[in-house]
């Protein structure tokens, strides 16, 4: 690598380096869960803090809420769990696995965010999904 190259991925790492960081102190269960699950993760923070995750095909688990997760996990109100071929606002399909943010949206609505149902269902919607067929 050119130095320049060098320089360009130091300078990504240090903008989103600690965002990461802070992601993980707060949803560190979520990403460990997700890989004791055999679904390796990562922090995602470019256009928001979403937890990611691979299925064995190849395909994306997408965790937020209604936009992007809450840098401070005590502000959540509910889980966003999507299932896409990649990352990118045009996908060809994209399934919603689990939902539990409230309809209602007030500062005391709050839905189900225990993370054991989440990779439950993770793994359900994988057994299940036929998104292969239709695309």
């Amino acid at each position: 690598m050119s130095g320049t190259t060098i320089e360009v991925i130091a300078a990504i790492r240090a903008e989103y380096g600690p965002r990461e960081l802070e992601a993980l102190r707060a949803y560190g269960d979520v990403v460990a869960s997700l890989e004791a699950a055999g679904l390796p993760a990562y922090v995602e923070t470019r256009g928001g803090l979403a937890i990611c995750s691979m299925a064995p095909d190849g395909s994306l688990f997408v965790l937020a809420s209604e936009e992007a997760l809450p840098a401070d996990r005590s502000q959540l109100s509910g889980w966003h769990l999507s299932h896409c071929p990649e990352d990118s606002p045009a996908v060809r399909w994209r399934c919603i696995v689990r939902d539990t943010v409230p309809a209602a949206s007030s500062a005391e609505a709050r839905g189900d965010l225990a993370v054991e149902p989440l990779i439950t269902a993770a793994k359900a919607h994988l057994a299940a999904c036929r998104h292969d067929e239709a695309a």
